[in-house]
């Protein structure tokens, strides 16, 4: 059940990214009700298996966004 909790969350950041475009974890937190300490956690998971990427940073936090193809 938790594994499943989990890949619900990661779907749900995914198409965020995909609908917003790259984002902060302030920003996917807001539009996901995700709290902070938990995004993370799921955005650490999802970058060791390359399905989000570091695209830079803006106002001092880190931007999340998809490879190249994911994006389509």
């Amino acid at each position: 059940k938790e594994m499943q909790e989990r890949a619900r969350e990661r779907n749900l950041i995914l198409q965020e990214i995909k609908t917003r475009g790259p984002s902060t974890i302030d920003e996917l937190s807001k539009a996901t009700g995700m709290e902070k300490s938990n995004l993370l956690k799921q955005l650490i998971a999802m970058r060791q298996f390359r399905k989000v990427l570091v695209m830079g940073e803006r106002n001092g936090e880190l931007v999340y966004g998809l490879p190249e193809e994911s994006r389509k």
